[in-house]
């Protein structure tokens, strides 16, 4: 891959990327309308736990994929197996385990009333899991534009549900559209929307399973993969503590007597942080095709002139991608 393709590619990741975070962006404005600041707390702390969760639920497995599926092309439908067939039992190992500490954790947090929230972000962790390994086959495939259509489908459909809960059938004076809301759900309605948005993307995904072949399952393979992602578990996670452990401590640290107070601070802290998010924008945009380039770089002769141009080259990467 030229660093070329590797700028156009940039540019395709970062146009989708962008292009969803704005599209999610108007949903700031439709939640702070829509719910009080103590039930925008409950959303605020559930999406900031739920990255931490999605660093070992994955277990940064999609790395050790780039790493090896990379290296020998010929085998990468192994390493595709092993790494879905992983993926696959983990997460429904992890899913029960969290769904059973949900009375605890939903306790020790004051939501006693909202176990459901609990059990809609657990399906979107496992689903989003499942997804990046197929997501991942796309980056390493160089197929950005199959990646942007997944992609952007499951933001699209999360936002139009919002806005069908939230504005359509909560205003609606029609009974059929009236039925489809209950108030008592709040929040909730939020995270099932991302729910199906996730699912949605895996249905654009699924296609890629037809490469799935379980007798290529390799004990030995997914031994390698998860020594080499294992350290890698500790890097996502104090990146995750950089991005989100503001709003899992906000409940305890924010000011306020009463626990609703508490949770109504949290709930202004967490839609003020949803207006910063542009900042990392360029960052998940090369992340996404920065990874694969430079494990397939690695074995070339000029790799290190290669990986010294990509360098000196960020600055106008950065000016294509906001350029869009």
């Amino acid at each position: 891959m030229s660093i070329r393709k590797l700028a156009g590619e940039t540019a395709i990741y970062g146009g989708a990327h962008i292009l969803g975070k704005l599209i999610n962006f108007l949903l700031v404005i439709v939640h702070t309308a829509a719910f009080s600041q103590a039930e925008y707390g409950v959303r605020t702390f559930l999406y900031a736990a739920i990255p931490f969760l999605s660093v070992l639920m994955t277990y940064r497995i999609e790395v050790a994929y780039f790493r090896f599926g990379s290296d020998d092309k010929d085998n990468e439908n192994v390493i595709f197996t092993t790494s879905m067939v992983s993926i696959f039992i983990s997460t429904i190992l992890l899913g029960v385990a969290l769904t059973l500490f949900v009375p605890f954790i939903a306790h020790l947090q004051g939501f006693e009333q909202q176990h459901h929230l609990f059990y809609l972000a657990i399906g979107i962790l496992g689903t989003d899991a499942i997804n990046t390994i197929l997501y991942a086959k796309l980056r390493l495939d160089g197929q950005p534009l199959r990646f942007a259509l997944a992609n952007l489908s499951g933001v699209v459909i999360t936002v139009v549900l919002n806005l069908f809960f939230l504005l359509y059938c909560a205003t609606s004076s029609v009974p059929f559209f009236r039925a489809w809301y209950d108030p008592s759900y709040g929040v909730g309605y939020v995270f099932l929307a991302n729910l199906l948005g996730s699912l949605t993307s895996f249905l654009i995904l699924m296609p890629l399973l037809r490469h799935l072949q379980l007798k290529k399952v390799e004990r030995a393979t997914w031994l390698k993969m998860v020594r080499f992602a294992g350290p890698l578990i500790l890097v996502g996670l104090s990146f995750v503590v950089n991005e989100t452990f503001d709003r899992l401590v906000m409940l305890s640290i924010a000011p306020g007597e009463t626990e609703a107070a508490r949770k109504a601070e949290t709930g202004i802290y967490g839609a003020v942080y949803s207006l910063t998010m542009f900042i990392a924008l360029f960052r998940q945009a090369f992340q996404y095709a920065g990874e694969p380039f430079f494990f397939q770089q690695k074995t070339a002769e000029n790799a290190q002139q290669v990986y010294a141009d990509v360098t000196a080259f960020l600055p106008s990467l950065y000016r294509l991608v906001f350029c869009l």
